[in-house]
């Protein structure tokens, strides 16, 4: 079991760790963050389009890049869309199938952290976060389930918080803009010594899970019986937020922010920002889904505003 500052930190000692030049399959819709990270690692990514069906990388295409040009890949980083629950261990045994070596990221920043289930699968490593505005949000914390043998070693890194927020800014406005981002190395990342013991770590996760599932609860319950089914997400993509799809995503949350209320509008396609080329699927899955708050920063009297206003634009 690996512990980090950041979920970030975790990716960059995996990725510095592999020892190699080739290609990591990325979907277009991962959060920018982990790209960045890859520029740090000096990495290389080929980012891919989601599946409209499970709204996850396109396990087909995956699937074709990896069996036509083996030799080409390292691995697959895989993104569980907005959290989603269920298994995608049919896709990491074809995986393995083309290639035993190919390394699987299950990276699941957006799920609840459960360091048992994950011992249970196919893929290497399995990712988790618990920093700000994650499912256990405290603030800070990665952590990741490694197979026995995957390298991890962890790298002395400069720190300033300065650099971390000017990175940020910097992908934002491109992602606002349409625009390439151009990366530019500096002390962005957080890699130091975390100051408490594993055993103190898992035990606020569990601590702050209860409480987070219990507030979800009541505030997903809200939007789902006064929402109108046809605009929801299966359930299985509701606990992170509760995600609606609507073509009247920005008048939405323009009225929203206009009554001081709050959501979210998670995640762009990178392609076109990181690297050249269209996703069309993400595109079409950012243009049009809203992440509706149901965390500890969000009442239940917001909740019904929220939907108040929501539904006067359906």
């Amino acid at each position: 079991m690996i512990f980090e500052p950041r979920a970030s930190a975790v990716i960059y000692n995996l990725l510095n760790s592999y020892e190699g030049d080739k290609v990591f399959l990325v979907p277009a819709n991962v959060c920018p963050i982990v790209l960045v990270t890859f520029l740090k690692a000096k990495k290389r990514f080929e980012l891919i389009d989601i599946s409209n069906q499970t709204l996850c990388m396109d396990e087909e295409d995956a699937l074709r890049k990896l069996g036509n040009n083996p030799s080409k890949y390292a691995g697959v980083f895989f993104v569980r869309t907005f959290g989603v629950l269920g298994s995608f261990e049919h896709f990491y045994e074809e995986i393995k199938k083309i290639n035993e070596d190919f390394l699987i990221v299950d990276d699941q920043c957006l799920s609840a952290p459960d360091p048992e289930l994950s011992k249970d699968t196919i893929a290497d490593v399995v990712l988790y976060s618990t920093g700000y505005a994650k499912i256990v949000d405290l603030s800070y914390g990665g952590l990741a389930q490694l197979k026995p043998n995957i390298r991890y070693n962890k790298n002395t890194l400069s720190f300033d918080e300065q650099s971390h927020d000017r990175i940020i800014n910097e992908y934002k406005n491109s992602i606002a803009n349409n625009s390439m981002f151009l990366y530019k190395d500096c002390d962005w990342l957080d890699n130091t010594h975390v100051g408490i013991s594993l055993e103190h770590y898992l035990s606020s996760i569990e601590e702050a899970y209860k409480t987070s599932i219990e507030t979800k609860n009541i505030i997903n319950k809200i939007y789902s019986e006064n929402l109108p089914q046809s605009i929801q997400l299966d359930s299985k993509y509701q606990l992170w937020r509760f995600n609606i799809r609507t073509s009247k995503k920005d008048e939405i949350l323009d009225a929203l922010f206009k009554n001081k209320l709050f959501a979210s509008s998670h995640y762009a396609s990178l392609k076109g920002i990181f690297s050249l080329g269209k996703a069309p699927n993400a595109e079409d899955l950012h243009a049009n889904v809203i992440n509706l708050f149901n965390d500890r920063n969000y009442d239940e009297e917001r909740a019904y505003r929220t939907v108040e206003i929501i539904n006067k634009f359906l």
